[in-house]
């Protein structure tokens, strides 16, 4: 993973549509399956200490705060959404931790609920430092739509969990939203199947609160046929 202060430095001189791309592509970093963590480390991620789990809920409240005011924050898509992280807040389901590579992971925990872990990095001075605003926003509802789902992950999900962040990004950061998601150049359908050959298509997938009609014209997903 990139320096947190080089990211936020580089995003800062981009044009804004590409602000909602560059985000985007922090989050690509997630291809570390939750159950293949588990498989390979054989217990959940060590949190971070006390105060940090305390200023991130900080941020995260207000990143919540300011989608749910928005005008998408009102759809039953973003409703959903902002449920699921809640509920996970209420629960103490969303972690802040330095022990995974990756940007964010979606676990089952110990009492069969799935848990948000949150990567925060660790400064050359000690001190734990969490995301840019932004990129944590993207991060948080990417992976509360995989908390959300009980369908075993799929190419559809991950597509779905894309627009899911990058949504959020574009009204938390009053960025205009672009007719297609693209990440690295291409459709967030096309880099997905590139970027998880591990991740298979599902037909039957049901896109939180919209269809698969919606789905392919958010990301380019080609058809299964195709």
């Amino acid at each position: 993973m990139t320096d947190v202060k080089r990211q936020a430095d580089t995003s800062a001189k981009r044009r804004k549509p590409s602000m909602v791309r560059l985000v985007g592509l922090t989050v690509l970093s997630i291809s570390l399956l939750g159950l293949t963590w588990l498989i390979v480390h054989k217990r959940l991620p060590k949190p971070a200490p006390q105060d940090v789990q305390d200023s991130g809920m900080v941020i995260i409240r207000q990143i919540t705060a300011t989608v749910a005011n928005s005008t998408w924050g009102g759809t039953q898509r973003a409703q959903e959404l902002l449920k699921t992280i809640d509920s996970a807040m209420q629960d103490n389901r969303i972690v802040f931790t330095n022990d995974i590579d990756d940007s964010g992971l979606t676990v089952r925990g110990t009492k069969g609920k799935k848990c948000i872990y949150i990567k925060v990095v660790i400064s050359d001075s000690g001190d734990f430092q969490h995301h840019p605003p932004g990129l944590l926003c993207d991060v948080l509802f990417h992976e509360a739509l995989h908390a959300w789902t009980i369908e075993p992950n799929c190419i559809e999900q991950e597509c779905d969990a894309f627009v899911a962040g990058m949504d959020a990004v574009c009204v938390f950061e009053n960025r205009m939203r672009p007719k297609i998601f693209h990440v690295e150049g291409r459709p967030i359908g096309n880099f997905v199947i590139d970027k998880y050959p591990e991740l298979k298509r599902n037909p039957d997938y049901k896109p939180m609160a919209l269809d698969t009609d919606w789905l392919v014209a958010q990301t380019g997903l080609p058809s299964i046929t195709q």
